[in-house]
């Protein structure tokens, strides 16, 4: 399945994500207009090849595709480097959240707002 081909009725896109990504945990937040990716664990034995930027692809692909922002906010509790992490998610597209939608401290907004 192409997630062109996707469309979103119940905005189900976390149970998209574990169907594609099963062995990654996740945590997220779902409305008409934005996603809040609060935990996006990847096991330490699997992390550095290229599974959180194809997760993280995916999910920007599906979320562009349904106009939803994507709200979130990296964080050191599972040995994440935070430094890093914000240099991983700028590099997809992520910027300083200053809008008053959450408090989350980073957003990529939608294809449409670019």
């Amino acid at each position: 399945m192409k997630f062109k081909d996707i469309f979103l009725e119940n905005r189900k896109i976390e149970t998209i994500m574990r169907r594609k990504f099963p062995e990654v945990r996740l945590v997220m937040s779902e409305t008409n207009k934005y996603v809040i990716l609060k935990v996006l664990l990847i096991q330490k034995e699997r992390r550095n090849k290229g599974e959180a930027r194809a997760f993280m692809k995916d999910l920007i692909e599906i979320c562009d595709k349904n106009n939803l922002d994507i709200y979130l906010t990296p964080s050191d509790v599972y040995d994440g480097d935070i430094k890093r992490l914000n240099k991983f998610y700028k590099s997809l597209g992520f910027v300083k959240n200053t809008t008053n939608v959450t408090n989350e401290a980073l957003v990529r907004f939608h294809r449409s707002h670019l």
